[in-house]
């Protein structure tokens, strides 16, 4: 080979050298944010800035053969969720069939059907219809802005740092297990900043704790059940969550309604935790965590709220108990009973056509990860 050939050989080398180089400098997921701050890329993650959702939820009561004296339906209605300045949720309107009783319970609009008796192969379905807005919404909260623990006001601390809803020996929310109060020092140390406690807790259980979907029957695993096995479900860990959260000073509550898998065209009963955030130039938010879909301060345009926790125990397990019946067990097999089954169905939805960044894609986690619904528990 020539002189010529030899230097359009280094030459072709070096060329490939550097964009290599550039290539790998590029996919570093540093570079990537900086790029998705300044430009339209890949790298940006973009959801719809609202969405609009038509579904309905079923509740479904079968005599399964036997007789059931008497029961009672019954669950809160989604309302409005808002802040200072931003909608969250807007509903629409809310259908029923048969019409239910409303009721005013803890705040809540509720509805109520009370029916009896059913036998043999009768069946009873109730049939509730939302048509819902969604607005997505980023908190720009940092260590900076918030403000600490200190800065918390009484009244919010005394509905949102205590054990709530008793099972059995247990807490389903406990902040005085031993086990808890090691572990919330063991994650926070001695930090008193709201934002970094917040961050460093959701860190530690997006790292720590299985996602797994077994037994979602009847009530939620406690927080200490949880912690120890380190897995549960959307629920189950949104009770840790706020455990660890209240252990270390902060007010963290369960929000439960559902979440929209747009891959099936599909909805899902789903929980996640909001915490209060106080700021450090005055006033304060409440921000929404949910460890199973990997949102941290960030309201996806994919879930709908249908309760909100207000601190009592016995509300949230009312929530949880939306069957209550009395039956004749003599008319059952050993073993069997009344049967009763949720169903969401997705009727409608339409997405806006503007889209909101969210977050860099390699930084944040799959979007639409859904949690499958837990069947609400019967009461005796």
């Amino acid at each position: 080979m020539d002189r010529d050939g030899r230097g359009n050989v280094v030459k072709i080398a070096v060329v490939l050298i550097v964009v290599l180089l550039v290539v790998v400098i590029l996919i570093t997921p540093s570079v990537q944010n900086v790029i998705a701050q300044f430009l339209l890329s890949p790298f940006q993650e973009r959801v719809p800035k609202n969405a609009t959702y038509t579904l309905e939820r079923t509740l479904s009561v079968d005599a399964n053969g036997g007789t059931i004296s008497s029961f009672t339906l019954d669950l809160p209605l989604p309302r409005h969720v808002q802040g200072d300045d931003y909608s969250l949720q807007s509903v629409i309107s809310v259908t029923d069939s048969p019409h239910g009783e409303q009721v005013i319970r803890y705040g809540y609009e509720w509805k109520v059907w009370d029916h009896g008796p059913l036998t043999g192969a009768q069946t009873y379905v109730v049939h509730i219809t939302y048509q819902i807005r969604v607005d997505t919404y980023i908190w720009e909260i940092d260590g900076q802005s918030a403000g600490t623990t200190d800065d918390v006001p009484i009244g919010v601390k005394n509905s949102y740092l205590h054990n709530e809803w008793a099972s059995g020996d247990s807490w389903m929310i406990d902040t005085t297990a031993p086990a808890i109060q090691q572990k919330a020092q063991e994650i926070v140390g001695g930090e008193t900043n709201v934002y970094t406690i917040l961050q460093r807790i959701y860190q530690w259980t997006t790292e720590n704790v299985g996602y797994s979907s077994s037994g979602l029957t009847g009530e939620p695993k406690t927080s200490l059940e949880t912690l120890e096995s380190l897995m549960g479900d959307c629920d189950d860990q949104a009770l840790l969550f706020c455990s660890l959260a209240r252990a270390s000073g902060v007010p963290a509550w369960l929000q439960l309604g559902a979440l929209y898998d747009r891959s099936h065209d599909s909805w899902f009963g789903h929980g996640w935790v909001q915490a209060y955030v106080p700021l450090q130039d005055g006033g304060y938010e409440n921000v929404v965590i949910d460890t199973v879909n990997r949102d941290f301060l960030r309201w996806m345009p994919n879930r709908i709220v249908e309760y909100t926790d207000d601190g009592n125990g016995d509300h949230l397990s009312d929530f949880y108990y939306s069957f209550n019946y009395y039956y004749d067990d003599g008319t059952y097999l050993p073993g069997q009973g009344p049967l009763y089954e949720e169903e969401y169905i997705s009727i409608d939805h339409s997405e806006s056509a503007e889209t909101v960044v969210v977050g860099s894609i390699l930084a944040s986690s799959i979007q639409w990860e859904v949690a499958p619904s837990r069947l609400k528990s019967l009461g005796a």
